[in-house]
């Protein structure tokens, strides 16, 4: 029979340095923290009496962070039961300087920042489009091609909402209707002729593995009358050709 050992919320609390005002985010860094911190005392610690008593504290961590967050995960159903449903789109020009992409998200159940240096990183604007129910963010990098800008929109928006679908447990379905893109991204093996792509699509992975983000990619018709797409189409367009003076 296994034993189970029970820990009250605020012993919990304790034990992961969190207050009572913590977030999921929260709650997953200051575990990995610290059990990061128990792996390299054992690592490097032969006495076997030391060695012991670390391991029972990991233990204890690992239960109190198991108690904290199936605590927290009872959320309202209205919040949880609705994956952050996004849409990405890209808009080149061929000879001018700038691509620009769109983030167009639905299903935010609360409110959210972006890190500075993520909005630097891809210039991210919030549209004045956006409203209470559809956040649109648009970027613009330099122009190499229609397939970058694809997959480099992607990329930010892993990187803009990953953290608060962690905070609000809900997973990410990304909808692209770039199936270059979600191959380059999402297929075992990179497809043939994409190597220019290798570096794009190992940061994708870094991402996910450092996340504990759930991510879903489809594809999706262009122009095929589905609202969110065109919105991200029509948005992306707009920034493209106001970053490139058209």
């Amino acid at each position: 029979m296994e034993l189970k050992k029970i820990i009250d919320r605020g012993e919990a609390l304790v034990m992961l340095g969190l207050d009572i005002n913590f977030t999921q985010l929260d709650l997953i860094k200051s575990y990995k923290k610290l059990v990061k911190e128990y792996q390299l005392k054992m690592e490097y610690n032969e006495n076997n009496n030391i060695f012991s008593v670390v391991a029972n504290d990991l233990y204890n961590c690992s239960i109190a962070y198991l108690t904290l967050r199936n605590e927290e995960m009872v959320h309202d159903n209205l919040e949880t039961s609705q994956p952050l449903l996004i849409f990405t789109d890209a808009s080149v020009y061929h000879n001018f300087d700038y691509a620009a992409f769109a983030i167009v998200v639905e299903n935010l159940s609360k409110n959210f920042s972006v890190p500075e240096e993520i909005i630097k990183k891809y210039n991210i604007i919030a549209e004045d489009s956006s409203s209470p129910d559809i956040c649109i963010l648009t970027g613009f990098i330099k122009n190499i091609d229609v397939n970058t800008a694809e997959i480099v929109g992607i990329i930010a928006a892993i990187e803009v909402f990953q953290f608060h679908a962690i905070e609000t447990v809900q997973k990410i379905i990304l909808y692209t209707d770039s199936l270059s893109a979600k191959k380059v991204l999402t297929d075992d093996m990179l497809p043939p002729d994409t190597e220019i792509y290798s570096e794009l699509r190992q940061r994708f992975k870094e991402i996910l593995s450092n996340s504990d983000v759930e991510l879903i990619v489809k594809k999706i018709q262009a122009h095929a009358g589905h609202l969110m797409n065109e919105i991200a189409d029509t948005a992306a367009k707009n920034r493209c050709a106001l970053e490139n003076n058209i």
